[in-house]
């Protein structure tokens, strides 16, 4: 019984999100399941890279996957009213779905589990960019720190007073 009301609450979850996205979301959504013969990869499992070093160039490279996401739509609009334990659940089930598989559900929950999947990443990402940024800083202000110091001793050994016996 719990598993039949499960899928109705889900099934009602699944309309509600497919009914906020247009056709262009849709084809997005659906692009993000398309599998390229030669490198075997949806668009879906490049998602799934996770923020390496905090360096200029993994920073760069999370801005742009950050602009990526955007582009596909906004999936926070989207999934608005949905239980953020459903969001999480829909994005878990997305990203151990492999492709192939998601084209055999129905329709509905063929968008909705992109959409929480998309949602649950660009959140990821945002917070991946905000960290990086904060250790960005806190080494600038390191260097900072540390360059104040060194001068403030060279000035302070260089004006030294000796005492006068």
């Amino acid at each position: 019984m719990a598993a039949l009301v499960r899928a109705e609450v889900n099934a009602g979850f699944f309309g509600l999100v497919a009914g906020r996205l247009d056709r262009a979301a849709r084809a997005r959504l659906v692009r993000l399941l398309v599998v390229d013969p030669v490198s075997r990869r949806s668009e879906s499992d490049r998602l799934m890279d996770v923020a390496k070093a905090a360096s200029l160039g993994k920073f760069k490279q999370r801005l742009a996957l950050h602009s990526e996401l955007d582009a596909i739509g906004p999936a926070g609009v989207w999934l608005e009213g949905v239980p953020a334990g459903k969001v999480a659940h829909f994005a878990g089930e997305a990203r151990v779905t492999d492709a192939a598989d998601m084209r055999k559900v129905g329709t509905d929950k063929q968008l909705t589990l992109p959409a929480g999947f998309v949602h649950t990443v660009a959140t990821r990402v945002r917070d991946d960019v905000v960290t990086m940024i904060c250790k960005r800083i806190a080494a600038i202000h390191k260097k900072g720190h540390d360059h104040l110091e060194s001068r403030f001793w060279k000035v302070a050994s260089a004006t030294a007073v000796t005492p006068v016996v």
